[in-house]
Formats: structure tokens, C-alpha cells, sequence
């Protein structure tokens, strides 16, 4: 597993979230993009995969959905919105 401190920091890859109680957060790559919150699950990445086929930039996901793992969360698909940039 690569050293988070070693991933580039692509300033396009910084998520900021402005959660429910108003306050933003900056989630920098090497906070996300690690083994450990790699999603591994093959039925949960087909279904992520189905919703990045469809077009799906930003969804909110009940907690019904087998990714939620049962609570209810947001998906963010940071590819597509570079290509959108293009």
C-alpha cells in the first residue's frame, strides 16, 4: 500500500464538503484516495459502476442502497466532474 504522504497532491482531486451544519471541509487526496477506503466489495462496486454508467455526478443514496451499508450517504463521481470541466 502506497504512502498516503507519497500521492501527489492534485489540487483537482481536494474534495470541500459544506456538511448540514453549514461548516465546509477540505478532504485533501491523500485522506481519501487510500487502500482503506477503498470500496473492495464486488457487488457494491457493480453498482456504483451501473450509477457511473448512467451519467450519475452527485446522488443521494438511501440507506437501502447496498453501498450505504445502512445509513444514507452521497456520491460524488470526481471523473465525471473533470470531464465535465473539459
Amino acid at each position: 500500500m502506497p504512502n498516503p504522504a507519497d500521492i501527489p497532491n492534485d489540487p483537482a482531486d481536494i474534495l470541500i464538503l459544506i456538511a448540514d451544519d453549514g461548516k465546509a471541509y477540505k478532504i485533501q487526496t491523500q485522506d481519501w484516495r487510500t487502500d482503506a477506503h477503498e470500496i473492495k466489495d464486488e457487488q457494491t462496486k457493480g453498482v456504483l459502476k451501473q450509477l457511473a454508467n448512467y451519467g450519475v455526478v452527485v446522488a443521494d443514496l438511501p440507506n437501502d442502497v447496498a453501498i450505504a451499508d445502512g445509513f444514507e450517504c452521497k456520491l460524488i463521481n470526481v471523473g465525471k466532474l473533470k470531464k465535465l470541466d473539459e
